[in-house]
């Protein structure tokens, strides 16, 4: 069997998880500013119906809007620059080897797919001496029966660099 490229292996982490989500909170944000400003060309002696100044609403209730909207985004955001990072040391400084699972825990919910599994793995590459890492990892709920403790796995790993980056790991799936 062949093996597969460094960027077929990492092709779902180029991929952001959060498209439709970004568009959403966008336009959701825009009518938030849009009614912020609109508090700045309300008369100040307008009034809801139930007495309130009409200028305050749109300041407080705008603003609140905007920033609810655009607050997620900017975390998702962050998250997918940390995932496309994550990649760009796996295709840059990556080689494939193999992973001894030493231990398996479920540390996620475990009704849903993915699981979150906690895995201390002994990674073997050529070159370097067998090292143990920890790592945490989304496991579709079909692909756990491969990570039994004393399997074997083939893994993409860029070891840590001090100073650089604390290293990075991509399991691989048959």
């Amino acid at each position: 069997m062949q093996r597969m490229s460094k960027e077929e292996v990492l092709e779902p982490l180029g991929k952001s998880r959060f498209g439709c989500f970004y568009l959403l909170s966008f336009l959701m944000s825009v009518l938030g500013v849009v009614m912020f400003t609109a508090g700045f060309f309300t008369d100040s002696a307008s009034r809801t119906a139930d007495g309130y100044s009409l200028r305050y609403f749109f300041f407080i209730f705008g603003g609140i809007w905007a920033l609810g909207w655009l607050l997620p985004v900017l975390l998702m955001f962050r998250i997918d620059s940390v995932r496309k990072k994550y990649r760009e040391i796996l295709l840059q400084q990556g080689q494939f080897g193999r992973a001894v699972v030493l231990k398996s825990e479920e540390v996620g919910n475990s009704e849903g797919s993915p699981v979150t599994v906690k895995l201390r793995l002994e990674i073997h590459l050529e070159g370097l001496a067998p090292y143990q890492v920890e790592e945490k990892a989304e496991i579709p709920i079909l692909k756990l029966p491969q990570l039994q403790v004393g399997s074997t796995i083939e893994v993409l790993v860029a070891p840590a660099i001090p100073g650089v980056h604390m290293g990075a790991i991509k399991l691989i799936y048959k």
